[in-house]
C-alpha cells in the first residue's frame, strides 16, 4: 500500500507569524537549510512550504500568511495603514453589528421589527451620526473658526494654505466666505470616498469552484431575498465532482444553522457601494446645512433667495429623510455580491447635488434686505495683534453651530441607550429612550418660554436640570430583564434548533484512543470519550450558572458598549481637532472665550471630562490589578500546596507560573467584568457632560481657576490624540512587541465586513477566507493522478487564526469538509468572541459547526489545544475533543539540558507533545490506502 497525503494547513494569528517560523524551520549552522517556498498566491496573502517537502511525504506542512493585510514590510504602504486607525470610531461602529443577539442564521428571515432587525437599523442610524460627527468638526473648522471668525490676514496667515484671500475685497462681503470654508468638509468627504473605493479590490473576493457546476444565480439588486440556488450551489449542491474528480452526486443542502454560512457573507461589494453612497450624501448635506441655518436664520430670505433657499432646504430634507429610512431597508441590510448602485443612490446622489448647488447659491448672493448685515455681526478685524479692540472678547462664533453639535452628542447617547436596551430586551425596551428623546426638545421649548399653552418655567431652572434627568429616564430601558434565552440560543426559533443536539458528543470517539486524553496541568480532561452530556438546553443553563464567564457579555448590551466606545474616540478626536486648529489660529487660546478665535463651548466640556475620564481608567486599571495579585497568589498556593516536595528552585519556578496562570484568569474571567465597569462609570460621566453642553454654560464664567485649567489640559490632550493614536498605529504594523499586545483589538475590528460603517478600514478576513476556502477545496478536488492531490487537510489555526479557519469550514461544502480536520489552539472562540458575538460565536452557533465537522457514525473532527498559562486560549466545550498542553513542560531542567523549560504560554504549539501525538493519529484517519503494485491489498 502507498501512503496517501495529509496536508496540516497552518493559519497564523495577529502576531504575523512569518512562514519559515510556522513551518518550523531552523536554519543550520553554516546558514544553510531549508526555507519557506511559496507555492500559492502572492507577496501580501501567500501558501508556503518547505524547501525539502517532497510529493511522498505521508503529512505535509504548508503555511497561509496573511498578516501583511494588516502589517507588513516598513515600507510607505505601512504608513497608509497606519492612517486607518484614526478611522478607528468607525470601525468600532461597524463591529456593533455583529454584537447583536438573536440573528437569524438565514440573514433574510431577518425582520424589520424584530430584535436584531430593530436593533440593526438603530446601528446604523448611529453609524450615520457618526460620519455626521467627523463632517460637523471639519465644517466647524472650516466654516465657523477659518471663514467666519477668521476676519484679517494676521489671523489666516497661520493655517496651511491659501487662505488669505478671505480677508479682502468681494470674499470678505456677506457670507462669500462661508461658501470657501465649505469646500474643507467636502474636499474630506471625497478623500473618504476615494478610500472606500480603492480598498474594493482589497477585499470581495470570491471562492473559486474547483468543480464548477451550473451558474448559481445571485440575490437581486435590491437584495431582499436570496435564490436558494444560490445557497445549494456555496454549499455544495450544485457541483458535479466528486472526490477526485469523478462524477458524484451532489450534497443535499442542509438549512444554514450560522450566520456565517450565508454564501455572501465575504462578498458585500454591491452592499458596501449603496451604503458608501448614502453615508458620503448625507456628509454633505449636514455639512451644508451648517452654514445654510446660520445664513437663513441671521437673514431670513426674500425674493430670489427666498425661491432658491426653500427648494435648498427641501433637498436637504429629502436626503436625511431617505436616509434615516433606507438604513432599515434590505436595499442596505442584505449582502448580495456585486450590485448596482440602483435607483435609490441616484436619487440620493441628485438631491444632494440639488443641495449643495443651492447651498452655495445662496452663500454667495448679497445679503438680503431682512436682516442685520451679516459682517456686522462677524468679529472685528484686529483682533489677533490686540485683544483689547471693542467686541473681540464676545463670542462670535457661528450662530447655531454650538447648539447642533450639542443636540447631536446629545441624541447620539440615547441612540446608544436604545441600542443596547432593544440588543438587550428586544422592542418594548425602545419606550424609555423615545420617551426621553422626545421629551427634550419640550423641556427646551419649555424653559425658554416657547412651548405655548405651557406655564413659564421657574427662574431658576435651566435645560441642564432637565437633560439628566431625561437620559436617566432613557436608561431604564437598560435595566429592563433579558429576551428570553430561547431567542439567544435559537434565534430562528424552536423549529430552527439542533434536531439532535448531543449527536457532536456521542460521536467524540478521539482517534488516538482513551490513553491518549489522560489528565493535564488543569487536572482530568473534560472531554473524555465516555462522557455524557445533558440536552443542549439543559447544558447551557447549567454552564451559565456554574461559569459566569461563558455568559453573553454585559448582559446583551454588547452593541451599545462597542459603538459607545466608537462614539468616545470620535468625539474626543473632534473635540481635540477643534482646540488644535483654534491654538494655531491664536497662539495663546485659553478655553474661557478671551481670545479672538472662540472654541464652541461642548468641546470645553470635552476636555474636562476627558482627564475625569483618565482619573476613573487609572482607578480600573488600578482594580485589574488588584484582582491579578489575588489570582497570583491563589495560582501559587495552587501549584505548592504542601506535600509536593518542591525545592527552591522550583518555587521560583511556580512564581513565575503562576503569574501566567493568573493572568489566562484575568483575561478570561474578569476582563469582561472590569470593561463593563469602566463603560457604566463612564456613561455617567457622558450624560453630566452632555447635559453642561446643552445648557451653553461658560465654563470660565465664574470658575477662572481649577476647573478652568483642567480643561485647558484635558484639550491639550485631546489634541494630541490622533498624532498617538496613529503612532500607535505605525509601531503595530512595524513593531511585533506592540503588535501581539495592541495589534489583537485591531485584527478583531478589521475581521468583519463593512455591513455597518462603509468608511471603515477594509476586512481582511474577505480576502482570507476565500482564498482558503479555494486552497483546501481546490487541493482535495484534484484527480488521482495529479502529484499535488491530498486525501485529506488538517485545518490548523492559531489565536486568530482559529476564528478564520471557522469561517472557513462553516463556508466549505460538505463533500470537503468531510475530508477536513480542524486544529485549534490558543483559541478565543469562547472567552472572547462567543461573549461578545454571540450570534456567531455563541454555545450553540459554535456546537452548529461542531455538528458540520462530524461525518456519519466517525469522530467530531476538532480538536482544541489549551493551555493554563495562555490568556486567550481556553477549552471551547462545543462537543470538539479538548487537549490540555502543558506549560511549562517540567520546571526544571532536564534530558541533560541546563536551561528551565520555556513558558510558552500563547505560541509554540505546534511543538509541544500533545499536538504531535493528536496529529498523527487524525493523520491515520484522514490517510486512505492506494493500491501498489509491490505491496498486498490487506
Amino acid at each position: 500500500m502507498a501512503t496517501a497525503r495529509v496536508l496540516e494547513l497552518r493559519v497564523h494569528g495577529v502576531s504575523n507569524t512569518p512562514p519559515q517560523q510556522l513551518l518550523g524551520l531552523r536554519p543550520e549552522p553554516d546558514g544553510t537549510g531549508p526555507r519557506p517556498w511559496l507555492v500559492a498566491g502572492g507577496e501580501v496573502t501567500g501558501f508556503y512550504r518547505s524547501t525539502t517537502a517532497r510529493p511522498h511525504d505521508p503529512v505535509t506542512v504548508e503555511a497561509y500568511s496573511w498578516g501583511q493585510l494588516t502589517s507588513g514590510a516598513r515600507t510607505a504602504r505601512d504608513v497608509e495603514r497606519a492612517l486607518w486607525t484614526l478611522l478607528l470610531p468607525f470601525t468600532l461602529a461597524n463591529v456593533a453589528l455583529y454584537a447583536r443577539p438573536g440573528i437569524p442564521a438565514e440573514p433574510d428571515q431577518e425582520r424589520w421589527g424584530s430584535r436584531s432587525g430593530l436593533a440593526a437599523w438603530l446601528i446604523r442610524l448611529f453609524c450615520l451620526s457618526l460620519t455626521g460627527t467627523l463632517v460637523l468638526t471639519v465644517t466647524g473648522i472650516g466654516v465657523d473658526l477659518v471663514g467666519w471668525q477668521c476676519v484679517d490676514r494676521d489671523c489666516l496667515a497661520r493655517m496651511p494654505g491659501p487662505w488669505e484671500f478671505l480677508a479682502e475685497g468681494w470674499w470678505r462681503e456677506d457670507a462669500r466666505a462661508l461658501a470657501a470654508g465649505l469646500l474643507l468638509p467636502l474636499a474630506l468627504l471625497v478623500l473618504l470616498g476615494l478610500m472606500a473605493w480603492r480598498t474594493y479590490q482589497y477585499e470581495a473576493e470570491m471562492p473559486a469552484d474547483p468543480c464548477p457546476g451550473p451558474a448559481p444565480r445571485d440575490r437581486r439588486a435590491g437584495g431582499a431575498t436570496r435564490d436558494p440556488a444560490a445557497g445549494a450551489a456555496s454549499r455544495g449542491g450544485e457541483s458535479r465532482c466528486g472526490p477526485h474528480g469523478e462524477p458524484d452526486e451532489p450534497d443535499e443542502p442542509a438549512p444554514p444553522r450560522n450566520p456565517l454560512q450565508d454564501p455572501t457573507f465575504w462578498c458585500g461589494e454591491g452592499q458596501l457601494r449603496r451604503a458608501g453612497v448614502l453615508h458620503l450624501c448625507t456628509g454633505a448635506v449636514v455639512a451644508a446645512a451648517v452654514p445654510l441655518v446660520a445664513v437663513l436664520r441671521m437673514d431670513p430670505p426674500h425674493g430670489l433667495r427666498s425661491a432658491l433657499a426653500w427648494p435648498t432646504v427641501t433637498a436637504i430634507g429629502a436626503v436625511l429623510v431617505i436616509a434615516v429610512v433606507a438604513a432599515g431597508r434590505p436595499y442596505l441590510s442584505r449582502r448580495a455580491g456585486y450590485t448596482p448602485l440602483g435607483p435609490w443612490s441616484v436619487a440620493v446622489a441628485v438631491l444632494t447635488g440639488l443641495g449643495l448647488a443651492g447651498t452655495f447659491l445662496i452663500l454667495l448672493l448679497p445679503d438680503g434686505p431682512a436682516g442685520v448685515p451679516l459682517t456686522e455681526l462677524r468679529p472685528p478685524p484686529g483682533c489677533v495683534r490686540d485683544a483689547a479692540v471693542p467686541g473681540c472678547r464676545a463670542d462670535r462664533s457661528l450662530p447655531g453651530y454650538d447648539a447642533i453639535f450639542a443636540w447631536l452628542a446629545v441624541y447620539q447617547v440615547l441612540l446608544l441607550i436604545a441600542i443596547g436596551a432593544v440588543a438587550r430586551s428586544g422592542r418594548r425596551a425602545l419606550v424609555p429612550p423615545a420617551l426621553g428623546g422626545a421629551l427634550l426638545p419640550l423641556a427646551r421649548a419649555w424653559v425658554d418660554g416657547s412651548l405655548p399653552g405651557a406655564p413659564s418655567a421657574p427662574a431658576a431652572l435651566s435645560i441642564w436640570m432637565l437633560t439628566g434627568p431625561a437620559i436617566a429616564l432613557a436608561g431604564t430601558g437598560l435595566l429592563l430583564p433579558r429576551a428570553h434565552p430561547d431567542a439567544d440560543r435559537h434565534p430562528d426559533g424552536p423549529d430552527r434548533a439542533d434536531p439532535h443536539p448531543g449527536k457532536p458528543d456521542q460521536a467524540d470517539r478521539h482517534p488516538g484512543g482513551p490513553d491518549q486524553n489522560g489528565p493535564g496541568p488543569g487536572g482530568p480532561q473534560p472531554g473524555g470519550p465516555d462522557r455524557e452530556r445533558p440536552t443542549a438546553d439543559r447544558e447551557t443553563a447549567v454552564r451559565e450558572a456554574a461559569d459566569p464567564g461563558t455568559d453573553v457579555a454585559w448582559g446583551g448590551r454588547g452593541p451599545a458598549l462597542i459603538a459607545g466606545a466608537g462614539w468616545l474616540m470620535a468625539v474626543a478626536y473632534c473635540a481635540g481637532l477643534l482646540y488644535w486648529v483654534a491654538a494655531r489660529l491664536d497662539g495663546a487660546v485659553r478655553p474661557g472665550g478671551t481670545s479672538p478665535v472662540t472654541l464652541p463651548q461642548p468641546v470645553i466640556w470635552a476636555g474636562l471630562a476627558f482627564v475625569v475620564a483618565l482619573a476613573v481608567l487609572g482607578c480600573t486599571l488600578l482594580g485589574a490589578g488588584i484582582v491579578f495579585q489575588v489570582l497570583r497568589h491563589r495560582e501559587y498556593a495552587r501549584l505548592t500546596r504542601p506535600g509536593t516536595g518542591l525545592s527552591a528552585h522550583d518555587l521560583r519556578r511556580c512564581r513565575d507560573v503562576s503569574r501566567f496562570r493568573a493572568l489566562h484568569r484575568l483575561v478570561g474571567d474578569h476582563a469582561i467584568r472590569l470593561i463593563g465597569c469602566y463603560a457604566a462609570a463612564t456613561a455617567a460621566l457622558v450624560t453630566l457632560s452632555c447635559a453642561a453642553a446643552l445648557s451653553h454654560t461658560d465654563l470660565a464664567a465664574g470658575h477662572r481657576g481649577a476647573l478652568d485649567r483642567i480643561a485647558g489640559v484635558g484639550d491639550a490632550l485631546l489634541g494630541w490624540l490622533p498624532v498617538v493614536v496613529a503612532g500607535v498605529g505605525m509601531l503595530v504594523y512595524r513593531n511585533d512587541t506592540v503588535r501581539r499586545t495592541v495589534g489583537v483589538f485591531w485584527d478583531v475590528g478589521t475581521f468583519w465586513p463593512r455591513a455597518a460603517h462603509p468608511l471603515a478600514p477594509p476586512s481582511y478576513a474577505e480576502r482570507a477566507v476565500p482564498e482558503l476556502q479555494t486552497r483546501v477545496a481546490g487541493l482535495l478536488a484534484l484527480d488521482r493522478a495529479d502529484p499535488r492531490r491530498v486525501d485529506g487537510v488538517i485545518l490548523s489555526g492559531h489565536s486568530q487564526g482559529t476564528v478564520i479557519c471557522a469561517s472557513v469550514l462553516l463556508q466549505l461544502p460538505p463533500r470537503w469538509r468531510r475530508r477536513t480536520w480542524f486544529f485549534s489552539y490558543g483559541c478565543q472562540l469562547t472567552r472572547l468572541y462567543g461573549r461578545v458575538f454571540p450570534a456567531y460565536f455563541g454555545p450553540e452557533r459554535l456546537r452548529a459547526l461542531a455538528v458540520a465537522l462530524t461525518p456519519p457514525g466517525g469522530p467530531v473532527a476538532w480538536s482544541n489545544f489549551w493551555r493554563h498559562t495562555d490568556p486567550l486560549g481556553w477549552p471551547v466545550d462545543a462537543g470538539e475533543r479538548d487537549v490540555p498542553v502543558a506549560d511549562p513542560e517540567a520546571l526544571h531542567p532536564s534530558a541533560g539540558e541546563v536551561a528551565d523549560p520555556p513558558i510558552r504560554n500563547h505560541g509554540s504549539y505546534p511543538e509541544a507533545r500533545e499536538f504531535l501525538r493528536e496529529r498523527a493519529a487524525v493523520a491515520r484517519l484522514l490517510r486512505r490506502p492506494v493500491p501498489s503494485p509491490r505491496q498486498r491489498v490487506s
